[in-house]
Protein backbone atom coordinates (compact mmCIF):
# COMPACT_ATOMS: atom_id res chain seq x y z
CA UNK A 1 0.00 0.00 0.00
CA UNK A 2 1.58 3.51 -1.08
CA UNK A 3 2.31 5.70 2.03
CA UNK A 4 -0.01 9.02 2.07
CA UNK A 5 1.14 12.10 0.86
CA UNK A 6 2.11 14.48 3.63
CA UNK A 7 2.00 18.05 3.09
CA UNK A 8 3.69 20.78 5.02
CA UNK A 9 0.66 23.01 6.30
CA UNK A 10 3.45 25.21 8.66
CA UNK A 11 2.56 29.01 8.29
CA UNK A 12 4.96 30.55 5.80
CA UNK A 13 8.06 32.68 7.29
CA UNK A 14 6.26 36.16 5.73
CA UNK A 15 8.69 38.59 5.26
CA UNK A 16 12.32 38.31 6.76
CA UNK A 17 14.68 40.94 7.37
CA UNK A 18 18.33 39.78 6.82
CA UNK A 19 21.55 41.37 7.70
CA UNK A 20 24.85 40.61 5.75
CA UNK A 21 27.89 41.61 6.47
CA UNK A 22 29.13 42.63 2.88
CA UNK A 23 32.93 42.34 2.24
CA UNK A 24 34.81 44.72 -0.76
CA UNK A 25 33.43 43.78 -4.24
CA UNK A 26 31.12 41.62 -3.52
CA UNK A 27 28.01 42.72 -5.62
CA UNK A 28 26.14 44.67 -3.74
CA UNK A 29 26.73 48.20 -4.96
CA UNK A 30 29.66 49.43 -2.39
CA UNK A 31 33.41 48.78 -2.52
CA UNK A 32 33.90 49.03 1.45
CA UNK A 33 32.93 46.63 3.80
CA UNK A 34 29.71 47.13 5.75
CA UNK A 35 26.08 45.78 6.53
CA UNK A 36 23.52 45.50 4.37
CA UNK A 37 19.61 44.65 4.84
CA UNK A 38 17.10 42.83 2.70
CA UNK A 39 14.08 42.23 2.70
CA UNK A 40 13.06 38.86 1.58
CA UNK A 41 9.29 37.72 0.68
CA UNK A 42 8.57 33.91 1.58
CA UNK A 43 7.07 33.68 -2.19
CA UNK A 44 7.99 35.52 -5.57
CA UNK A 45 11.10 36.50 -7.13
CA UNK A 46 10.93 40.17 -5.80
CA UNK A 47 13.30 41.25 -2.78
CA UNK A 48 14.60 44.76 -1.39
CA UNK A 49 17.50 45.84 -0.45
CA UNK A 50 18.19 48.61 1.30
CA UNK A 51 21.34 50.71 2.07
CA UNK A 52 24.06 49.80 4.48
CA UNK A 53 23.50 50.24 8.71
CA UNK A 54 25.52 53.47 9.23
CA UNK A 55 25.87 54.69 13.00
CA UNK A 56 26.39 57.76 12.21
CA UNK A 57 22.68 58.98 12.74
CA UNK A 58 22.77 62.38 12.88
CA UNK A 59 24.95 62.96 9.27
CA UNK A 60 22.25 60.51 8.19
CA UNK A 61 18.96 62.24 9.16
CA UNK A 62 20.60 66.01 8.28
CA UNK A 63 21.34 64.36 4.40
CA UNK A 64 18.11 63.30 4.06
CA UNK A 65 16.59 66.21 5.55
CA UNK A 66 18.30 68.60 3.33
CA UNK A 67 17.96 66.24 0.39
CA UNK A 68 13.80 67.02 1.19
CA UNK A 69 13.00 63.08 2.25
CA UNK A 70 10.65 62.51 5.32
CA UNK A 71 12.21 62.06 8.53
CA UNK A 72 10.38 58.30 8.33
CA UNK A 73 12.68 57.47 5.33
CA UNK A 74 15.67 56.83 7.86
CA UNK A 75 14.90 54.82 10.32
CA UNK A 76 16.68 54.45 13.85
CA UNK A 77 17.52 51.36 15.17
CA UNK A 78 18.85 50.67 18.91
CA UNK A 79 20.99 48.32 20.10
CA UNK A 80 18.58 46.95 22.37
CA UNK A 81 16.27 45.91 19.45
CA UNK A 82 19.09 44.45 17.14
CA UNK A 83 22.11 42.77 19.43
CA UNK A 84 24.84 43.21 16.65
CA UNK A 85 24.83 46.62 16.83
CA UNK A 86 27.33 48.53 19.53
CA UNK A 87 25.31 52.33 19.46
CA UNK A 88 22.43 53.26 18.02
CA UNK A 89 22.94 52.94 14.24
CA UNK A 90 20.12 54.20 10.71
CA UNK A 91 18.75 52.57 7.89
CA UNK A 92 18.59 55.21 5.02
CA UNK A 93 15.00 53.84 3.24
CA UNK A 94 15.08 56.48 0.28
CA UNK A 95 17.22 54.39 -1.76
CA UNK A 96 15.73 51.39 -2.12
CA UNK A 97 17.08 48.78 -4.88
CA UNK A 98 14.70 45.92 -5.96
CA UNK A 99 16.56 42.60 -7.27
CA UNK A 100 15.53 39.56 -8.13
CA UNK A 101 16.10 36.45 -5.29
CA UNK A 102 18.04 34.53 -7.77
CA UNK A 103 20.32 37.77 -8.45
CA UNK A 104 20.58 38.02 -4.86
CA UNK A 105 21.28 34.17 -4.14
CA UNK A 106 24.10 34.21 -6.34
CA UNK A 107 26.03 37.40 -4.81
CA UNK A 108 24.91 36.68 -1.15
CA UNK A 109 27.22 33.43 -1.40
CA UNK A 110 29.93 36.67 -1.09
CA UNK A 111 28.68 37.95 2.21
CA UNK A 112 28.24 36.46 5.63
CA UNK A 113 24.54 36.38 7.14
CA UNK A 114 24.06 37.78 10.50
CA UNK A 115 20.92 37.59 12.80
CA UNK A 116 17.58 38.68 11.37
CA UNK A 117 16.20 41.99 11.94
CA UNK A 118 13.00 41.77 14.50
CA UNK A 119 9.93 41.47 12.90
CA UNK A 120 9.05 45.44 14.54
CA UNK A 121 12.42 47.14 12.74
CA UNK A 122 11.18 45.21 9.58
CA UNK A 123 8.08 47.01 9.96
CA UNK A 124 9.28 50.35 10.21
CA UNK A 125 11.93 49.71 7.88
CA UNK A 126 8.53 49.56 5.67
CA UNK A 127 6.89 52.20 6.65
CA UNK A 128 10.15 54.16 5.57
CA UNK A 129 10.20 52.49 2.06
CA UNK A 130 6.65 53.93 1.77
CA UNK A 131 7.52 57.14 3.22
CA UNK A 132 10.11 58.05 0.69
CA UNK A 133 9.35 59.85 -2.76
CA UNK A 134 12.57 58.77 -3.94
CA UNK A 135 11.44 55.30 -4.59
CA UNK A 136 9.28 54.42 -7.02
CA UNK A 137 5.75 53.79 -6.57
CA UNK A 138 5.61 50.57 -7.21
CA UNK A 139 8.19 50.03 -4.83
CA UNK A 140 6.41 51.96 -2.21
CA UNK A 141 3.54 49.41 -3.47
CA UNK A 142 5.75 46.62 -2.86
CA UNK A 143 7.02 47.50 0.36
CA UNK A 144 3.04 48.31 1.55
CA UNK A 145 2.06 44.71 0.39
CA UNK A 146 4.99 43.56 2.44
CA UNK A 147 4.19 45.36 5.17
CA UNK A 148 0.37 44.27 5.09
CA UNK A 149 1.33 40.51 4.93
CA UNK A 150 3.92 40.71 7.71
CA UNK A 151 1.47 42.17 10.46
CA UNK A 152 -1.42 40.00 9.59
Amino acid sequence: MASPIRIDVSPPKRYIGEVFFVGRNSGFGRCDDHYSVVLLPDVGDDCLVLGVITSQVEKRVSAARASGFAEESVVRISPREYRELKKESAIDCNSVKRMTRTFFDTISSHARKCMPLPKSVCLRLLDGIAASDNNSASLRQLAHSMKVALAS
